[in-house]
C-alpha cells in the first residue's frame, strides 16, 4: 500500500512539474508573440503615416519588441533545463528541491521596466 502511495505522489509530483514548464512555456510564446505584434503594428503605423514622430515610435517598438522576444526566448529554455533538473531527480527517487526561483522575479522586473520605458516613450512623443 505504501508503495502504491509513493508511486502516485511520483506521478502527480511529475504532472505537477509538467504543468509548470507548461505555464512557462505559454508565457514565453505570449511575449514573443506581443513582442513581433508590437513591431509589427507601428511599423504599419509608419507605412500608414510617414514621418519622423512615428519613425519614432516604430523604432523604439522594434527596441522593445526585441527585447520582448529575447526575455521570451530565455523564459524558453531556462525553464526546460530546470524541469530536465527536477523531473532527473524524481526518476532517481530523490524528491525535486524546491527554492526561490529567481527567473520570475526578473521576468517581473524587466517585464516592469519595458511597460515603464515604453509608456514613456509614448508619452514624451
Amino acid at each position: 500500500m505504501a508503495d502504491e502511495r509513493f508511486a502516485l505522489g511520483r506521478v502527480r509530483t511529475h504532472l505537477a512539474l509538467d504543468r509548470t514548464l507548461l505555464a512557462w512555456l505559454r508565457t514565453a510564446l505570449s511575449m514573443v508573440g506581443f513582442g513581433f505584434g508590437m513591431a509589427a503594428f507601428f511599423r504599419s503605423l509608419l507605412l500608414a503615416h510617414p514621418g519622423k514622430q512615428t519613425e519614432s515610435l516604430h523604432l523604439t517598438a522594434i527596441g522593445l519588441g526585441t527585447a520582448l522576444l529575447v526575455l521570451g526566448l530565455v523564459t524558453m529554455v531556462l525553464p526546460s533545463l530546470s524541469h530536465r533538473v527536477d523531473v532527473g531527480h524524481l526518476r532517481r527517487g530523490e524528491v525535486p528541491a524546491l527554492r526561490v526561483w529567481w527567473l520570475s522575479l526578473a521576468m517581473v522586473l524587466t517585464l516592469t521596466l519595458l511597460a515603464v520605458s515604453g509608456l514613456v516613450t509614448l508619452l514624451v512623443f
